[in-house]
């Protein structure tokens, strides 16, 4: 609540301020995604985010996997998965 009560500026009409300060801010922050040789004003970086280029928050190294462990482990969620059993067996029903 207190980031909320940050965005008020007339203390008439509290939760109308509020709301258009708050998606101003989140335009700017929208817009800025897709202009980002831009540096915006009065929009603090968030820190927490992730990287837009691929880096992690935790790590800076990605890990690369072969198409065979990939199809491997695709092969291991759909066979071990609940849901996947209807569609299994609706499909042998129409075989």
């Amino acid at each position: 609540m207190k980031i909320l009560k940050g965005y008020v500026r007339n203390h008439y009409r509290p939760k109308a301020c509020m709301i258009e300060n708050y998606v101003a801010e989140e335009i700017v922050k929208f817009y800025n995604e897709y202009l980002h040789n831009i540096n915006p004003i009065g929009v603090p970086i968030d820190h927490t985010a992730v990287d837009k280029y691929g880096r992690g928050i935790t790590s800076e190294k990605s890990h690369v996997v072969d198409i065979n462990m990939l199809r491997q482990a695709h092969l291991y969620a759909l066979c071990n998965s609940v849901i996947v059993d209807l569609y299994i067996e609706e499909h042998k029903e129409q075989l």
